[in-house]
């Protein structure tokens, strides 16, 4: 039988993935809609919004990705911020949207806003639930990791406490 200590340390990191999985879930849930107006709006325009500058990944981003049991792209290293994003082929980004950094899926310059609001209202308001539902998923997960981290914290501490009263002295 595993002790409480063993079956936390099995149990949380399942947590981080099941966390991770929702939000994924959550993304891919709407790419189909991003995805109808992209192809409208991008294609026409003269000023590409995708530069290599949002394509980096941040800490929280990470997390999420890791959690999920994978690893974040290769980025070339002869790339400027200012250039366009690396993995930005002729027919969109190259990395499912669900595993892009957050700050790369989640801007939307002014002629993707218009067109999304423009668009069928009923579509737009189910878009906008699950944004935020996603956004909510993200602290989620944000709040089960930062947990992890505190029980591991206080996990080692009670480690050396229980050590040193073992320790002739």
């Amino acid at each position: 039988m595993l002790l409480s200590t063993e079956r936390k340390w099995i149990m949380e990191p399942l947590k981080l993935f099941n966390n991770a999985m929702l939000l994924k879930n959550a993304i891919e849930a709407i790419d189909v809609f991003i995805q109808g107006h992209t192809a409208e709006v991008c294609p026409h325009c003269r000023n590409v919004c995708c530069i290599n500058r949002h394509s980096y990944y941040d800490y929280a981003d990470l997390i999420y990705i890791q959690a999920l049991g994978l690893e974040p792209p290769a980025y070339k290293e002869d790339v400027r911020d200012t250039d366009c994003c690396q993995f930005l082929s002729a027919t969109g980004c190259t990395i499912e949207r669900s595993l892009r950094p957050f700050r790369c899926n989640w801007y939307f310059c002014g002629a993707l806003l218009k067109s999304m609001e423009d668009g069928a209202a009923k579509p737009y308001r189910k878009f906008i639930k699950e944004f935020q539902k996603i956004i909510e998923l993200k602290k989620t997960l944000m709040d089960t990791f930062r947990t992890q981290i505190e029980t591991a914290k206080g996990d080692k501490k009670e480690r050396r406490k229980f050590r040193r009263s073992f320790t002739p002295g």
